[in-house]
């Protein structure tokens, strides 16, 4: 991620062959947040499916168990909490 005065933040993903792909634009901290936080849960859920053994996209979040629910909520409060509080500030 870069922050360009002109263009505002700027997410960079995906580099390949010389130069990034899929690269998004945020104007505002909260879409920011909201892409990131999009991200992580991907990231999350895919670490959680291979734990799991769990091949199909469709089957991953019925394969979490309760103690993983529970631990990607705790992570997801405390995500909000501390955005709420640099909101705030």
């Amino acid at each position: 991620m870069v922050y360009d005065v002109r263009f505002g933040f700027i997410v960079l993903e995906y580099y390949m062959d010389g130069y990034f792909e899929n690269n998004s634009n945020y104007v505002n901290a909260e879409d920011l947040y909201h892409h990131l936080l999009d991200k992580w849960k991907f990231c999350w859920i895919v670490d959680k499916a291979k734990v799991n053994g769990t091949e199909e996209f469709e089957d991953y979040e019925r394969s979490l168990t309760k103690k993983q629910r529970a631990e990607r909520d705790k992570a997801l409060a405390h995500f909000e909490k501390a955005f709420q509080q640099i909101q705030t500030k």
